[in-house]
């Protein structure tokens, strides 16, 4: 099937079909380039010096915890506090290259997270730390004066860093911000941390249920770790002006589900219906009462989107990358009662659930296997080499690692097509003076906007990606505006 700008669907390699689609995206991307994205320096630098207050205040509970001072940004101090002062275990154990300590890194610390109280702190710290390193600062000293006297960065973009076909870029690395930071809801008499919320809309139907502390009914207080909403802050845009994105929901369960077609998933879909909570029923054992609302939006009562719905999301886009259990461990809350056999568990409900995931998996292997390379809907190939090696340890890894590709190579192509086909619009209507390109960020695109265009611009580009390419699934897309980037809530 011909796409748009001559792209094809094929179930075989082709870089043509490759060459084809990257090619077409790469004005939207020059666009940006040239544009920049709008910042404010001041912003960073109280940002900066909060951050650097916060990373003092984390060194100083844990020097409280654990009775004597770490530096945390010696991985060397870190190491021999977890392994050496608190006995600390690693399933499987990881050594720096040079083999004289266990290693610390976040991926050692994401793992073992569970395990005592300190080490969600010393995450915290590196968040801090990696935010105001890799941000903070270097957008203070990056950011150019522009004619129009606006401070604007203009970032590196890369095209063939990623085997997905994803973008990269660099000076700095916009497109790796957190999405979302978190809020911590204390009770305001005994301390007790009652919920952390990743989303601002969830946080007044908790304090409208949730009952005071019972000994002392004092208000509750809030700590903040909403850093990377507070970073996002920092790009704005002028008077008279918004940014608005629009981006592809849910986009690689979709493609899965048309990859494997999967009866199951392709109901959700088809029904419009909301597939984490469709899953969370089944993998919790809930009372399936849902129904559509008077504006036809399906209604879960008994999914509690903390204890039910975010488990059950994350284990969805762990188990689509074929991620184990201590793997997804990693990826959950920490004081929820998670282990790695739950987590197991959990990753096992949902290959019972949807069993034709499990063997588009299978199918994915064995084309590994007999061909060393697997394939997206495009043709945009991953070679898969280690699959012969004689080291099992190294073919699991490399099945693990492949089975990714064809989602998300898929997934980033289908934004490709959008950028192409906008970007043609955008040219032809001669929009330059009033919608400017600015990043696009893995599922999603941002644009500053002249204010009175914004709701139709959104508009067309939602179109525009819900057409982008036939599947057994419908594409949705959302979109939403706003004065800057921390605020956008699509």
């Amino acid at each position: 099937m011909r796409l748009a700008g001559g792209v094809r669907i094929l179930d075989r390699p082709s870089m043509l079909n490759i060459r084809r689609l990257d090619s077409n995206s790469m004005p939207w991307v020059e666009a940006a380039s040239y544009y920049g994205i709008q910042v404010d320096p001041d912003h960073f630098t109280k940002l900066t010096k909060e951050l650097t207050d916060e990373m003092e205040s984390l060194t100083a509970d844990v020097q409280k915890m654990v009775g004597e001072y770490c530096n945390l940004d010696s991985p060397e101090q870190v190491s021999n506090l977890l392994f050496k002062k608190l006995k600390l275990k690693q399933a499987r154990r990881k050594m720096t290259k040079s083999g004289d300590r266990e290693a610390a890194d976040s991926e050692v610390l994401d793992a073992i997270k569970h395990d005592h109280e300190v080490i969600p702190l010393i995450l915290d710290y590196k968040e801090a730390s990696k935010l105001n390193g890799t941000y903070c600062k270097p957008i203070i000293e990056l950011a150019k004066k522009a004619p129009d006297g606006t401070y604007r960065l203009y970032p590196n973009f890369k095209y063939t860093r990623i085997p997905t076909g994803r973008f990269a870029c660099e000076e700095p690395n916009l497109l790796a911000i957190p999405a979302h930071g978190r809020l911590i809801v204390i009770c305001g008499h005994c301390g007790l941390k009652l919920r952390e919320f990743d989303k601002k809309p969830e946080l007044p139907q908790f304090l409208k249920a949730h009952p005071r502390c019972p000994s002392n009914p004092q208000p509750f207080k809030f700590a903040s770790r909403k850093w990377s909403e507070r970073l996002r802050a920092g790009f704005i845009t002028r008077s008279g002006w918004v940014l608005i994105t629009c981006d592809l929901s849910q986009i690689e369960p979709r493609v899965a589900a048309h990859r494997s077609n999967c009866e199951a998933l392709i109901k959700v879909y088809l029904n419009d219906e909301d597939l984490y909570s469709d899953f969370a029923i089944t993998a919790f054992h809930l009372e399936d009462s849902r129904y559509r609302d008077e504006k036809g939006k399906w209604k879960y009562p008994h999914v509690d989107k903390e204890e039910h719905r975010f488990p059950a999301k994350t284990c969805t886009l762990a188990s689509l990358y074929d991620v184990t259990g201590s793997g997804l461990l990693a990826q959950m809350p920490v004081g929820k009662g998670w282990t790695e056999n739950k987590c197991q568990d959990l990753i096992n409900s949902f290959y019972l659930k949807y069993p034709e995931l499990l063997r588009m998996r299978k199918i994915d292997h064995a084309r590994a296997r007999q061909k060393e390379m697997v394939w997206d809907l495009f043709g945009r190939v991953l070679h898969t080499p280690g699959v012969k090696s004689v080291l099992p340890w190294v073919v699991s890894s490399t099945l693990r690692e492949l089975a990714n590709h064809p989602i998300q190579g898929t997934a980033c192509g289908v934004l490709k097509l959008c950028m192409a086909e906008t970007h043609q619009i955008w040219e032809q209507a001669r929009l330059q003076e009033v919608i400017h390109p600015l990043l696009p960020i893995h599922d999603e695109l941002l644009y500053e906007v002249r204010e009175d265009l914004a709701e139709e611009w959104i508009g067309m580009i939602q179109s525009v990606m819900e057409r982008s390419l036939p599947m057994l699934v419908p594409i949705k897309a959302s979109g939403g505006s706003a004065k800057n980037w921390g605020l956008l809530d699509k």
